[in-house]
């Protein structure tokens, strides 16, 4: 019986609506059947911002025939053409995908829903397909509308060559694409030419011409077929392929996304090792987290995710490209054959309001060939649609490889038509049959005025991997072999034994296996295996960028000074220390301590609970998954936390520490640092009134602890909470959230501006300010100032003499132990005398600080008659006459220009006239009060 069929079709829905896309199977199965499902960041529709990133793996027990999945799309407030995402199926087990490719494709599409013109939309699809050995199959492409038409669209349509070429690998094709009124899919098919020819992977493009009722233009008009390679394998060994990615930079930690693919399922376990290299203009540990890291193919499995960190900052700059590269398959092969293969990841930039294209040319690596007339292709790619066309020259230009002995010189010019992204040119090698090392030559392309990186990376530079020097691999036995390579790059084991291994020139891979082994790589870039501390590795200056791989604890400054990278394999606790050079330190999933020492070092804990050491030198460290430890030591560190809850210490220097997710704490130093935590409750240490701060809407509730003045709002609009520390006089100052903000044991000044503050004094004479919001102000040890300020706070003067003022609004003041002086201010106050035997005095400075009326007057409790005051000689007794006149008290009630008093209940009513016609103008309750005379009240 064969397979089912696994289907999935396209969905739309309004803006802030969930999309449940269905798979479904052709029949039912009697085995398990399971499918993974991702999103591709390739269409219009931003990822978080527009659609939330998701994937999973669909399982139909047997019987069953439809399964379903939710992916949720996001609102806004933005009047814009509709946009799509793309939902791919993979790695089918017990069935087949429809179409009989290892992926299959479904478009989401997200209609906006704000404004009320046109937003219809054009969306080209970009189909992957293997070319097969002989014959032809179609790529097939998707025209889709994201709404149905109320008249018919004719849009014009072209071919336009990449790296394959029309005639070769493909067909050529043009014409015209035709909805009817209410028509939303079209599909134009392209006959794709199959060979056996061992090439690498290959790429044309769709080109289809928006008219004027198309809302995004070009944004999502060309569609990018990708040929992948399946001729290098051989037996049942499959291709190994590699595509990049885009992603925009956001104010939070994001994910770029490079797939690899496989050719066909295996039989066997595959691997293939990933890095990434800094090879454009996007800077490492600042734009993207760096990785090293081996992608696993279960057997049946046919794709994977690399997946690398997008860091976020607030910078307005160009879009920025860095690549990632694999290397080392095992039960596999790299398309082309090459020893390596690399693609190009992208950052949109997220700040400011520039739309420009920028240009990115790739660094190809391809090995020599043994015959002449092997192409290295080089990809140009533009960050975004150009709504015009862009033509740009290019020419070749010597390196270390010369033209017309190692390669064929090659100028002209390379067109991008509009909404054009992808680009190639291709340049002819040359077989010399010399041996020799390595070579280079660029491809320089010139920048017009529509590019806005100018330069930055407009050239490229391939590497010429030479392939007439013979590659050895040696192999020792159990006794103590010394054992030693030639030329070329070698591969030796030396196995048990306590063995001597010297690579020679060429860049070699030398195991020293069990026993006490000395190893010398000599010239080239070396990688080293090591199993055992007391492993000696030898390196001179000069002699390349070298490499220990180690699953035991181990110390390269105890070897050599000149040993560039250290990583530590395995699950075990080691411990790594580097020497004097510029390490590259990678822990294992265990609990490491990496100590770069000396030098501009790069340590990353990997999994495990993690201890990095920076040492001296301008180093970079990052914790990633695991609760780490990350101290810089001297110079001037940028610190990544990463997962977990990690602990970052800047120590000295101007130092920058990211928290990355969960709750961190971030000791900046000595210094002017900068520190970010991100996602989570972040506590921040601070020691330098210009120490920054960084926090976004919605990481978390964050706390800075400070030894010097401190301004919230100078900072971050996003920070909560704010403790000074020590016993200095210094002040704080929060910022537009509800802060929480504790004094010290000295004389502060808080200052909590906007939002419903919480200010503690804690020791000392403080002054505290709520500012705007409902505040709560506590005064705690200390004669205390507490200014409510506006809104309806509540004011504590806790121990000591305080003075409380409410400020405008209905307040709550509450004396506390000691001699205070409560002043109410406007508004309808609530003022509680202290309960113990100090006279607190209720000040009234005005008329209007609590007006006639029970809805308008202040209400006094637990007042002590003959040991509390209130005081009135703030007000004017007498309106028409001049200068501040006193009242003059009236015991026989109403009075002109005259306070008087009278029970009301279980309380006492004070009355005051100041316009002269005997009638209140302003009145105090005093709740739950027996007697008052004229000696509790200054006049």
């Amino acid at each position: 019986m064969p397979d089912p069929i696994i289907s999935i079709a396209s969905l739309s829905r309004t803006e802030a609506f969930p999309f449940l896309f269905t798979a479904t199977l052709s029949e039912a199965s009697t085995s398990e059947v399971s499918v993974d499902w991702g999103i591709l960041q390739d269409g219009s529709a931003r990822i978080q911002d527009d659609v939330n990133i998701g994937s999973g793996t669909l399982t139909f027990a047997a019987g069953e025939t439809e399964k379903t999945f939710y992916i949720f799309s996001q609102s806004d407030s933005i009047d814009e053409a509709d946009e799509n995402f793309t939902v791919v199926l993979t790695n089918p087990v017990n069935a087949t995908l429809a179409g009989g490719e290892n992926r299959m494709t479904a478009t989401g599409i997200i209609e906006d829903n704000d404004g009320s013109g046109s937003d219809l939309a054009l969306f080209v699809s970009d189909p992957i397909i293997h070319e097969g050995d002989s014959g032809t199959k179609q790529a097939v492409f998707e025209i889709r509308l994201s709404e149905a038409p109320t008249s018919s669209i004719s849009l014009a349509y072209q071919t336009v060559d990449g790296s394959a070429v029309a005639g070769v690998d493909y067909t050529a094709k043009s014409g015209t694409v035709t909805f009817q009124a209410g028509q939303t899919v079209a599909t134009i098919a392209v006959d794709i030419s199959g060979d056996t020819t061992t090439e690498g992977d290959e790429f044309f493009n769709l080109v289809v011409t928006p008219n004027s009722s198309i809302a995004n233009s070009v944004e999502d008009s060309t569609g990018t077929a990708y040929l992948l390679d399946d001729d290098a394998g051989s037996g049942n060994q499959p291709v190994v392929s590699l595509s990049g990615g885009v992603m925009e930079e956001a104010d939070y930690q994001t994910y770029l996304y490079f797939t690899v693919t496989l050719s066909e399922p295996s039989s066997d376990t595959v691997t293939v090792r990933a890095t990434t290299r800094e090879d454009g203009s996007a800077t490492a540990l600042s734009d993207y987290y760096t990785k090293y890291d081996t992608i696993t193919f279960a057997p049946g499995e046919t794709e994977q995710k690399v997946i690398i960190s997008i860091l976020a900052d607030s910078d307005v700059e160009n879009y920025e490209n860095f690549s990632v590269v694999l290397y080392e398959p095992t039960n596999a092969v790299l398309a082309g054959g090459e020893d390596s293969i690399s693609a190009t990841g992208i950052i949109q930039d997220d700040d400011g309001s520039a739309t420009d294209v920028s240009l990115f040319v790739s660094d190809p690596v391809v090995s020599e060939g043994t015959t002449s007339g092997k192409q290295v292709f080089f990809e140009l790619q533009l960050s975004q649609p150009s709504s015009s066309d862009i033509t740009l020259s290019y020419s070749t230009e010597n390196g270390t490889a010369t033209a017309g002995q190692d390669y064929v010189a090659k100028s002209g010019t390379v067109t991008f038509l509009a909404g054009q992204t992808v680009a190639s040119v291709g340049v002819t090698l040359l077989n010399d049959t010399v041996s020799e090392g390595d070579e280079i030559f660029s491809l320089v392309v010139t920048p017009n005025g529509s590019i806005a990186n100018g330069s930055a990376d407009s050239t490229g530079i391939a590497t010429i991997q030479n392939t007439d020097v013979t590659k050895q691999t040696i192999r020792g036995n159990a006794a103590n072999n010394s054992l030693s390579g030639g030329v070329g790059n070698d591969t030796i084991f030396g196995y048990a034994g306590n063995d001597t291994i010297v690579g020679g020139a060429g860049n070699d891979r030398i195991y020293g296996g069990a026993g006490l082994d000395t190893m010398s790589g000599n010239a080239g870039n070396d990688i080293y295996y090591v199993n055992a501390y007391g492993d000696k590795v030898n390196e001179q200056p000069g002699e390349g960028t070298d490499r220990v791989f180690s699953s035991s604890n181990y110390n390269l400054k105890a070897n050599s000074q000149y040993i560039e990278h250290l990583t530590l394999t395995g699950n075990a606790n080691f411990n790594g220390t580097g020497n004097m050079q510029a390490n590259i330190m990678n822990g294992n999933m265990g609990n490491n301590r990496l100590n770069g020492l000396a030098g501009n070092d790069s340590l990353y804990g990997r999994g495990g609970a993690d201890t990095l050491i920076g040492g001296t030198g301008n180093d970079r460290l990052y914790g990633h998954n695991g609760y780490d430890t990350l101290n810089g030591n001297q110079g001037n560190d940028r610190l990544f936390g990463g997962n977990g809850n990690d602990v970052l210490y800047g120590g000295n220097g101007n130092d920058t520490l990211f928290g990355g997710a969960h709750n961190d704490r971030l000791y900046g130093g000595a210094g002017l640092d900068t520190m970010s935590g991100n996602g989570g409750n972040d506590s921040y240490y601070v020691d330098a009134y210009n120490d920054k701060i960084n926090e976004l809407a919605g990481q978390g509730i964050d706390r800075v602890f400070s030894t010097t003045n401190y301004n919230l709002k100078a900072n971050s609009q996003y920070i909560e909470h704010l403790t000074l520390s020590g016993n200095a006089n210094i002040n704080g100052t929060g910022n537009m959230q509800a802060n929480i903000m504790n004094g010290n044991m000295g004389n502060n000044r808080l200052n909590g501006l906007a939002g419903n503050d919480t200010l503690n004094g804690k020791g000392g004479n403080d002054t505290l300010n709520g500012g705007t919001g409902f505040d709560r102000l506590n005064g705690q040890l200390g004669n205390d100032r507490l200014n409510g300020n506006q809104g309806n706070d509540i004011l504590n003067g806790g121990n000591g003499n305080d003075i409380l003022n409410g400020g405008l609004g209905n307040d709550q003041l509450y004396a506390g132990a000691g001699a205070d002086r409560l002043i109410g201010s406007a508004g309808a106050d609530k003022m509680y005398a202290g309960n113990d035997n100090a006279v607190d005095t209720f000040v009234f400075n005005s008329i209007n600080d609590s007006r006639a009326g029970a809805a308008q007057h202040d209400m006094i409790y637990l007042f002590e008659s003959r040991e509390d005051q209130i005081d009135l000689s703030g007000i004017d007794a007498n309106l028409s006459a001049v200068g501040n006149d006193s009242f003059q008290f009236s015991s026989a009630g109403a009075s002109a220009n005259a306070v008087w008093i009278q029970t009301s209940g279980s309380s006492i009513m004070l009355f005051a006239d100041n316009n002269g016609d005997a009638v209140a103008d302003f009145e105090i309750e005093l709740v739950n009060l027996t007697s008052l005379d004229g000696l509790d009240i200054t006049l």
